[in-house]
């Protein structure tokens, strides 16, 4: 099964070099996840780092059946949190990211995406219209000033942008963070990826290249050219 480009995940947490031909499984018997033989391994390869890492998130995100759901990037992991949300019962699915290729890739499956090069207003106006009545004025006249919840997902950087705490705690923002349990989701996800594949992850890739290839595969993963979304090695 290739490897996916992002970080050095697998189906057992992130090991320094699991992007390689070859890789020694600790505790195989616990960590390692028994995939089914039919179907191409691409549909079962997101199993070790999207797909459970979209599904915490929109999880820790604690979207209502028939609600509303705001995705602040659309990079591989937030167009997956979009596709899970839609899955588990949002009715409101909206995308924020500046890469017209990425929005289109998200409004091809149904979510109202957002340009975030262009501020915020058009993302706070279009989203009140989905309102109960009366419920998008006050939202307007004290925007940010209500209850607000946040999941934070994907591999968070550190300490280099400290968070406004103080902000949070006057808004009352919820926040929810942390590295994604995959072992934990996996049995959740997997009866998806049979012969219907619901979340539609066999052509989530956009290239395959070989090992030898992966350091040209991540410059252009990082300068977004190419239209390279996401990328799968072959060995």
């Amino acid at each position: 099964m290739g490897a996916s480009l992002y970080g050095y995940s697998s189906l057992y947490g992130s090991v320094p070099g699991a992007q390689a031909e070859y890789l020694r499984v600790r505790r195989a018997q616990d960590n390692a996840v028994v995939v089914p033989d039919e179907g191409p391994d691409d549909r079962y390869l997101y199993l070790s780092d999207v797909l459970p890492t979209a599904w915490q998130a929109v999880q820790y995100a604690d979207v209502p059946q028939g609600g509303s759901v705001a995705v602040l990037g659309l990079g591989p992991i937030g167009e997956m949190a979009c596709r899970v949300a839609r899955h588990l019962g949002a009715e409101h699915v909206f995308g924020v990211d500046p890469v017209p290729e990425r929005r289109a890739r998200a409004t091809a499956r149904g979510v109202e995406v957002f340009d975030s090069s262009q501020g915020t207003d058009e993302l706070v106006q279009r989203a009140t219209s989905f309102l109960p009545k009366g419920a998008a004025s006050k939202l307007m006249e004290n925007v940010g000033m209500d209850r607000l919840g946040a999941s934070l997902s994907g591999v968070y950087g550190g300490m280099v942008d400290p968070l406004p705490m103080l902000t949070l705690f006057d808004k009352q923002i919820r926040l929810r963070m942390g590295q994604a349990n995959v072992r934990h989701r996996v049995p959740e996800i997997l009866p998806l990826l049979d012969e219907d594949d619901v979340l539609e992850v066999e052509d989530f890739a956009t290239h395959h290249v070989s090992l030898e290839g992966a350091s040209e595969a991540y410059r252009r993963f990082q300068a977004k050219e190419d239209g390279t979304f996401k990328v799968v090695f072959r060995a």
